[in-house]
């Protein structure tokens, strides 16, 4: 296990150069830069070269990569170029914000999913089963930025129970997360469903209910546990997903999270802000893929066996 531990770390810091070296690479090759947007359309040429050679935007892109590196490597992300603010400070600040609602919208989706999925999977095409699939169907056609627009002009300007802009308090929380975890809680819906109709045709579950055991203990002790393999490696690639992507959701609603921070600062080539940023979102997913190995690891004996 300490070796199987020690390759997926190393393989996580492989993919974490990768994704800054292409992030640095890419924000350089486009168009304009930060003292384009600090200065405005009104400077001269003699001003905006200025104004770059302060910033140290003249500096060939190597160099200024291998500096990134080696502050990145001591913890220092650099500062931003348009606030003046500790970058490390600013994503740590505006990462809070994200992690919490990812985390209330991946602990709806998997409560709604699951349920829904178990209850289909009780009476397969029953008329309850047919009911949620169609739910499931259209939960997973609805585009987020359209129900999260949705969500908002019902809830929030028609019969005004909540707010719709901000994130000042848990109120702000219920729209974003809603948006963000009905889409996620069909897609649970569908693998629990699929995973436990799986397992109910296994020959040990056979076996277990030829001995005698009622149907409690056996969705206790055999259904539940051995269909929860692929459930949590679904969890671990939504959570990472809503991360790394709620900037949508984000932005609709003006939540203060990394995902808004991350697009203003591409807006504004703010490039120690957006390394940052991606930097962050990178370290968490690989965190979470290793999470889900190990939990495999402890649900399966013979992936734990396959990783020694």
């Amino acid at each position: 296990m300490l070796r199987f531990l020690a390759r997926r770390l190393v393989g996580a810091c492989l993919v974490m150069l990768a994704v800054s070296f292409f992030t640095f690479l890419l924000l350089d090759l486009a168009p304009g830069d930060a003292a384009d947007t600090l200065i405005g359309d009104v400077a001269t040429v003699e001003q905006l070269e200025a104004l770059r050679h302060q910033l140290g935007l003249d500096v060939p892109l190597p160099l200024r990569y291998g500096q990134f590196l080696v502050g990145a490597m001591q913890g220092d992300l650099g500062v931003s170029v348009i606030s003046g603010r500790p970058v490390a400070k600013l994503v740590a600040e505006r990462f809070a914000y994200t992690l919490w609602l990812s985390l209330a919208a991946m602990t709806v989706a998997v409560g709604l999913g699951g349920l829904a999925g178990v209850a289909a999977a009780a009476q397969p095409r029953g008329f309850v089963d047919l009911v949620i699939m169609g739910m499931i169907t259209l939960g997973q056609a609805l585009p987020t930025f359209w129900l999260a627009l949705m969500l908002m002009l019902v809830f929030g300007l028609t019969l005004g129970w909540v707010p719709i802009i901000g994130g000042g308090t848990l109120r702000h929380m219920i729209l974003p997360t809603v948006a963000l975890s009905l889409p996620a809680a069909a897609v649970i819906a569908r693998l629990v469903r699929s995973s436990l109709l799986d397992v109910k045709g296994a020959d040990y579950v056979r076996t277990a209910r030829a001995k005698g055991l009622g149907p409690v203990a056996v969705w206790r002790r055999h259904l539940l546990p051995n269909s929860l393999v692929p459930v949590i490696t679904m969890m671990g690639l939504y959570l990472g997903q809503m991360l790394g992507g709620a900037f949508i959701v984000e932005t609709i609603f003006g939540w203060p999270g990394l995902g808004r921070l991350m697009v203003q600062a591409i807006f504004d080539r703010d490039l120690p802000v957006v390394l940052g940023a991606v930097l962050l979102i990178a370290v968490i997913v690989q965190l979470l893929n290793i999470m889900v190995d190990l939990a495999h690891a402890w649900l399966d004996p013979r992936v734990g066996a396959e990783a020694v």
